[in-house]
């Protein structure tokens, strides 16, 4: 958000997306390397998308927790 605004700093938004984008493959390895070395077998998340696909990609269930 731009200071005092209720309007997004769209260049810093698209820069800080780019980012995310660019580390997407690297952030979904160590997720699914935390959930394979704490033997997890159900993720439960409420927004993130990489638990889910991480979940996915390993075949453990998943379950989205809505507020």
């Amino acid at each position: 958000m731009e200071r005092d605004t209720k309007f997004p700093d769209k260049e810093k938004l698209f820069k800080e997306y780019n980012k995310f984008v660019a580390n997407c493959d690297f952030i979904l390895e160590k997720e699914k390397e935390f959930l394979l070395t704490e033997k997890i077998n159900l993720v439960v998340s409420d927004i993130s998308p990489v638990p889910f696909e991480a979940a996915y990609q390993l075949g453990i269930p998943s379950l989205l927790r809505i507020d």
